[in-house]
């Protein structure tokens, strides 16, 4: 069975970061211009689960295998709003917290 990214919603609150890189450049003068460095900006989401469970958990870990350095599609559990998205950084964090699962949380970020 292929990996899936988890069913389970995340648990509030799920951090977003809406992000537009600028350009700006300093002159002799002492002055600077500053422009859009982009046209379009760009969300970034902190995803959390409190105890997910252990099979849920490694599908999570199959998946970001299968997916990490590729996009994919996540829908905003808050706005219903479909992305193209990937995994921002190189790790998922787990805290085994108790019998019940593990505090899970990782990055995704909208890909322009």
């Amino acid at each position: 069975m292929a990996a899936t990214f988890p069913t389970t919603p995340p648990s509030y609150p799920i951090d977003e970061t809406y992000m537009k890189a600028q350009l700006s450049s300093r002159f002799e003068d002492g002055t600077r211009q500053v422009r859009a460095k982009y046209t379009k900006g760009r969300r970034k989401w902190r995803l959390n689960w409190k105890v997910m469970g252990e099979t849920e958990y490694q599908n999570l870990l199959e998946y970001f295998e299968a997916n990490q350095g590729s996009s994919f599609s996540w829908t905003d559990p808050f706005t219903t709003t479909v992305y193209t998205v990937m995994f921002t950084g190189d790790e998922i964090k787990c805290n085994a917290s108790s019998v019940a699962g593990r505090d899970v949380s990782f990055e995704i970020e909208e890909i322009p």
